[in-house]
């Protein structure tokens, strides 16, 4: 299986003054209430699809993720949520596309 998953906040896609990386700027219980119900987004980093993809069993073949040229100077400027800052790096949070490809691992017989 090949994917490729969107970890921008899709609303800068529409507006030049969001930031890729904007919807990491807030709480968990801001973001369940101004998160839309109709155009919902998840705000999952590459290392939880990766660990998602890897428990399903399938093996992971390759792994790229894309990460914008300035995007160090772009996470500076953004106060991030506690929550991110505790669970991922800094490198972790920059990523903007993954790629992932996985095969099905052979199934062992009894």
């Amino acid at each position: 299986m090949s994917c490729s998953v969107d970890l921008h906040d899709h609303y800068a896609y529409a507006d030049p003054r969001i930031s890729v990386y904007n919807f990491l700027r807030y709480s968990d219980r801001t973001w369940n209430a101004i998160n839309s119900k109709l155009h919902h987004q998840n705000r999952l980093r590459a290392p939880d699809y990766i660990r998602l993809f890897g428990d399903t069993g399938m093996t992971i073949a390759n792994v790229e993720i894309t990460v914008p040229p300035d995007a160090d100077e772009r996470l500076r400027q953004l106060r991030i949520a506690e929550r991110f800052v505790r669970a991922y790096t800094r490198e972790e949070l920059a990523g903007t596309i993954l790629f992932i490809t996985t095969i099905r691992s052979r199934r062992r017989d009894n």
